[in-house]
């Protein structure tokens, strides 16, 4: 069963919503905003069998924002001044002991 968390997070998620209701709209279902608004919570939370798999929308969602969360942690996510595998210790020394040599104590 998915936590009250991840309902909440899928139920609330307007991008779902709206795919939704798109969804709905595509399938010529008529008033479809006024029909899958008030049905959101049941939509996210129906089982359902998609590519043999049972499963529900919350399950997914709550799968692609993990997948998101790891994506958004990971260096190749991170800004490039804080990304240590990119903008390197040994780049930001470099360029201090060419600019500013003066400053800098020799190595021992």
């Amino acid at each position: 069963m998915n936590s009250t968390n991840e309902h909440i997070a899928a139920r609330d998620d307007l991008d779902l919503q709206l795919r939704l209701i798109a969804k709905a709209e595509q399938m010529a279902i008529d008033y479809a905003q006024s029909i899958v608004a008030p049905a959101l919570g049941k939509l996210i939370a129906a089982p359902i069998v998609v590519n043999g798999e049972d499963t529900d929308i919350t399950r997914v969602h709550a799968y692609a924002a993990d997948q998101r969360r790891l994506l958004l942690e990971s260096e190749a996510a991170m800004p490039p001044g804080q990304n240590p595998g990119a903008v390197t210790d040994a780049h930001l020394e470099a360029a201090i002991r060419a600019v500013l040599p003066q400053n800098v104590p020799p190595v021992s």
